[in-house]
């Protein structure tokens, strides 16, 4: 029994032995940790990152530039009379330079009257060329309507001018004082008449250059221009109108030298029309006074300085009566006659250019005391100098 229980121990000792010697299954040995590669730590820059600012634009500066305005063209006149107006309009009508068509400026459907070098002229009766009467209040006016149509320029069909209108008007008091002046009665009595004549004094002056005062002296060189003035004294008159019915020239002291006839035939300056010069009645400032001026002459048969008579026959009107071919002021320029009081109409018989004459006996008949009114024989005496004499 001994020797049975010996034997079981020793076999299970060498099993025991046997399983402690066994080698473990594959899935029972212990995983080995993978090993780290060799890393070195990298080191990364910071850095900071914004959206890139805008760029300012540059700001401009503003320039404000002063646009002037146009002025107004004062081209356009008018005189109103008692029963006639007279608008004068400038060829340059726009004031820019731009010189219109004639025939493309109408006053009411009436073209002007005449013309010169910078001007239109239109002398309409107060009931023509298409005027519009009205009355407001106390006065009477009469309208007129100037148009300015341009036509295409000549060889084109464009224009450099706009269309204008411009409305013309005449005022006048519907209550007034009435004047006799138009009144010409049948007789005057004749104590009348003479007292009258005893109060006309007519005077013959000559004046400076600017027409403010009396020229002091008579002497003037070839060239000068020589002014004189006309006037009556009306005293206790009615206004009164004075012409200057002929001047003519002669040699101081002597009845046989030359004679030049300067203004002849009732009013008619021959001297502008005969010699081309700057001869002219010039406009009147004054009823009773008459301005005129001629250039300087000398008589070629004459050889030394002398001095030269200027006779002239003045008259004078009432202001009430009308200008005709008797009672005138004509200069002959722009190629034609042109009276000083605006109606050209009475120059009609002023002798034509073909007709002239100049010198002694030149010129057309003149008829002493053909016209109305009171007359008289006025002189100046002037010393006419051919060169002047330097030491």
């Amino acid at each position: 029994m001994m020797i049975k229980g010996i034997t079981v121990c020793l076999t299970a000792l060498a099993l025991l032995g046997l399983l402690c010697d066994a080698k473990p299954f594959p899935h029972q040995q212990k995983a080995r940790e993978p090993e780290r590669p060799n890393q070195k730590k990298q080191t990364f820059e910071t850095f900071s990152w914004s959206y890139p600012e805008t760029e300012e634009q540059p700001t401009s500066t503003q320039v404000v530039v002063a646009v002037d305005e146009p002025e107004r063209a004062e081209t356009v006149t008018a005189t109103c009379g008692e029963t006639t107006a007279m608008v004068t309009v400038q060829k340059d009508l726009f004031g820019n330079g731009q010189i219109i068509n004639p025939n493309d400026l109408l006053l009411g459907g009436c073209s002007n009257n005449y013309e010169d070098s910078t001007s239109l002229v239109f002398e309409p009766q107060l009931h023509e060329c298409e005027s519009i009467s009205q009355m407001q209040g106390d006065h009477i006016f009469y309208a007129f309507t100037l148009v300015y149509d341009p036509k295409p320029l000549s060889g084109s069909n464009v224009v450099r001018t706009n269309k204008a209108t411009v409305i013309v008007e005449c005022h006048y008091p519907r209550h007034h004082n009435v004047t006799s002046l138009p009144l010409e009665p049948k007789w005057v009595p004749f104590s009348t008449v003479k007292v009258s004549e005893q109060f006309l004094l007519f005077s013959l002056r000559l004046k400076t250059v600017d027409w403010l005062f009396e020229r002091a002296g008579g002497q003037y060189f070839l060239g000068d221009l020589i002014y004189i003035e006309a006037t009556v004294h009306e005293f206790h008159h009615v206004p009164l109108r004075v012409f200057v019915d002929s001047c003519t020239a002669s040699v101081q002291d002597s009845n046989e030298g030359p004679t030049y006839t300067l203004i002849n035939n009732n009013g008619c300056f021959l001297d502008s029309l005969v010699t081309q010069s700057k001869s002219k009645f010039l406009a009147r400032t004054h009823g009773h006074k008459l301005q005129f001026q001629f250039e300087a002459f000398m008589f070629p048969e004459v050889n030394e300085n002398v001095n030269i008579q200027i006779r002239c026959e003045l008259r004078a009107t009432s202001q009430g009566s009308g200008i005709d071919e008797t009672n005138r002021a004509c200069s002959f320029y722009d190629n034609r006659w042109n009276e000083v009081d605006g109606n050209n109409n009475a120059c009609n018989s002023c002798p034509a250019p073909s007709a002239s004459g100049g010198g002694s006996g030149g010129g057309t008949s003149y008829n002493p005391g053909g016209g109305s009114g009171s007359q008289q024989s006025v002189e100046v005496v002037l010393n006419l100098v051919d060169k002047v004499i330097i030491p």
